[in-house]
């Protein structure tokens, strides 16, 4: 009886882990779609301080995106935004695009605009999901990850990253503690523990 609970328990935590993140990718992606994104000129180009730019190839197809607008000032997973902070939303270059400059354009764009609007930074949030973004597009952009937090179950990460827009050095995240990244361990530790009677 013991190892089936154990098995079905373990099964629920996979299913969990797995599926957990992808969900909350699917429903975020869904209420973008039904709503910044279902008019973009209309959000991005009708309130001052935003922009809505778009990458389009010399067949004319739409190869990336990005937008800017004020950054609410809203606190989020441990971190808050500023006044003065530009956010920066909707960046998406077509797989076919990537590592060919259309990133670094949009950003150039955006940035031109944030300094027209005197934005001290321009912020962003996304999630560990999008690792490619986080790990070199951002980075290469010059952003800098000023805070990382678990959300969720397993090792899903909210990440947090910012670009002084006069060239000013910000300060880097520091590192999430190393019992922080093994939940899932110390979790499956608790369930697999002996049970004394």
């Amino acid at each position: 009886y013991y190892p089936r609970v154990v098995s079905i328990a373990l099964c629920a935590l996979f299913l969990f882990a797995y599926a957990g993140p992808k969900k909350i990718a699917h429903d975020y992606i869904s209420k973008s779609l039904s709503d910044d994104m279902l008019d973009p000129m209309a959000r991005y180009r009708s309130k001052r301080g935003s922009g809505f730019w778009v990458a389009v190839s010399g067949s004319g197809e739409v190869i990336g995106t990005v937008a800017l607008e004020p950054a609410n000032e809203i606190a989020e997973h441990g971190w808050t935004w500023i006044y003065g902070d530009g956010e920066l939303r909707r960046m998406s270059v077509s797989s076919q695009w990537r590592g060919r400059g259309v990133a670094k354009a949009l950003f150039a764009a955006l940035l031109d605009e944030a300094r027209q609007h005197d934005y001290r930074r321009v912020v962003l949030s996304t999630s560990s999901l999008q690792a490619q973004a986080s790990a070199i597009t951002y980075p290469r952009l010059g952003f800098t990850l000023v805070h990382s937090d678990l959300i969720g179950f397993g090792n899903l990460r909210a990440n947090f990253f910012a670009f002084a827009v006069d060239g000013s050095k910000l300060t880097p995240a520091t590192p999430p503690a190393e019992a922080a990244e093994f939940r899932l361990l110390a979790i499956l530790r608790h369930l697999f523990a002996p049970t004394y009677r």
